[in-house]
């Protein structure tokens, strides 16, 4: 586990490195659980006591690396896909606090994972045909505003997509 998200062979001066991009990114309960901690081969494939992690865990454990390794700017492609709404919500915070004065590139289809970004690309079919924060994208009402209302409408209750258009 350490090695991968430091992506380096590991030993007593660089695990804490590991463990504290663990806890930012949201996986270190789950690794303490392992029975080797952050010394678990990630694989059943070659250690019977190997560790087979879930979708959303592999995400977190992914996104321990921005905060093991100093960076300039990083793209994520889809980072929040495989986790629930909460785990989601509060991956999109870690990353805000631990990325600060980094520029963060996120290409996602869950536009609430855009509401909190600086700004917004909107791409249909290769260009570029809107861009600008969430407020501003929400008042222009354009295809940014279609797309965020009708997803909004899913997790209001009674409200069915018809209603959203």
């Amino acid at each position: 586990v350490a090695e991968n998200v430091l992506m380096q062979e590991t030993d007593e001066s660089n695990i804490p490195v590991a463990e504290k991009a663990l806890t930012q990114s949201g996986v270190m309960q789950k690794i303490s659980t392992l029975p080797e901690g952050v010394n678990t081969l990630l694989t059943k494939e070659f250690d019977d006591e190997g560790a087979s992690l879930s979708g959303g865990e592999t995400q977190k454990l992914a996104i321990a690396r921005l905060f093991a390794k100093k960076f300039d700017v990083a793209v994520l492609d889809e980072p929040s896909s495989a986790l629930d709404p909460v785990a989601e919500s509060k991956m999109y915070d870690a990353l805000a606090e631990g990325t600060r004065d980094k520029t963060v590139l996120y290409i996602s289809h869950r536009l609430s994972s855009a509401a909190n970004a600086d700004r917004i690309l909107v791409f249909r079919e290769g260009k570029l045909i809107e861009t600008g924060n969430h407020q501003q994208l929400m008042e222009m009402g354009g295809e940014y505003c279609k797309m965020f209302t009708l997803q909004a409408s899913g997790y209001r209750e009674g409200e069915s997509q018809d209603e959203a258009e």
